[in-house]
């Protein structure tokens, strides 16, 4: 049985298996693993899913054509004044070292 951190391509087998309705049973023992580190591992992807839709707005960005095909992600409004602002904060974070390597092609003053 393999012991260690589970790696990216696992995860991605569990995520494949468990969508093609396998247990956990079945997922340990064709990646060879115990059933406590598939499910382990499981919780861990969960919880950065979860983590990651908690901090989406879903009415920042359209990401459905009218005909509901996905794939084309659309900034609104909303979303872009809040990219700017985040920008602006930033650059004024940021350490006055790393500041000298920045180089801006065009301003946006005039």
């Amino acid at each position: 049985m393999k012991k260690g951190k589970v790696s990216e391509v696992e995860i991605a087998c569990i995520r494949g298996m468990l969508s093609e309705g396998y247990t956990m049973n079945e997922i340990g023992e064709q990646l060879d693993r115990s059933v406590a580190s598939v499910t382990k591992a499981w919780n861990n992807v969960k919880q950065d899913q979860e983590k990651l839709t908690k901090d989406h707005d879903p009415s920042l960005f359209i990401n459905k054509t009218a005909g509901g095909q996905e794939g084309v992600n659309i900034m609104t409004e909303a979303a872009s004044v809040r990219a700017d602002e985040q920008k602006s904060q930033a650059a004024a974070d940021m350490p006055l070292k790393h500041r000298r390597f920045i180089h801006q092609i065009r301003s946006n003053e005039k």
